[in-house]
């Protein structure tokens, strides 16, 4: 057993916890990647959450919703990027990832009350994924 939770494991008996922290982000990159697009598109509803917000505090804080979506269409990219280096278990893959999806958790809680539909879910998908890279990726298969 490995007595660092961030230590990595032997290459012949790989973590079953690090193809589940891998699909956690995956699916948390994906829903990034569609907050985006919509950000970047301009979707009216969009718009009107910007409204919204700026008209109740008077501030000026998402001047402009397409960089925002350009912000989140890097943060998607990283975060596929950290996934597949997770799955493919490339030197570092933990460290990596969770530097990228604690970029990513900042990054959503920023935009949270813009993008409410993806916005909870990703939220949740990165910090079980930060748990499971956290405490569980350094773990034998059937260790706990």
């Amino acid at each position: 057993m490995c007595a660092h939770p961030l230590a990595a494991t032997d290459d012949d008996q790989p973590s079953d916890w690090s193809g589940i922290a891998a699909g956690l982000i995956l699916l948390a990159a994906a829903l990034t990647v569609a907050g985006a697009v919509a950000a970047i598109g301009g979707a009216e509803a969009l718009e009107a959450n910007v409204r919204e917000i700026e008209g109740r505090t008077g501030l000026d804080l998402y001047a402009s919703l397409s960089t925002w979506g350009w912000i989140l269409m890097i943060a998607g990219i990283a975060e596929a990027t950290a996934a597949i280096s997770i799955w493919r278990r490339t030197p570092n893959r933990i460290l990596i990832g969770l530097a990228v999806a604690y970029f990513g958790l900042v990054i959503a809680f920023f935009t949270l009350v813009i993008l409410r539909g993806p916005g909870a879910p990703t939220i949740g998908l990165l910090l079980a994924a930060i748990y499971v890279l956290s405490y569980r990726s350094g773990r034998r298969p059937g260790t706990f």
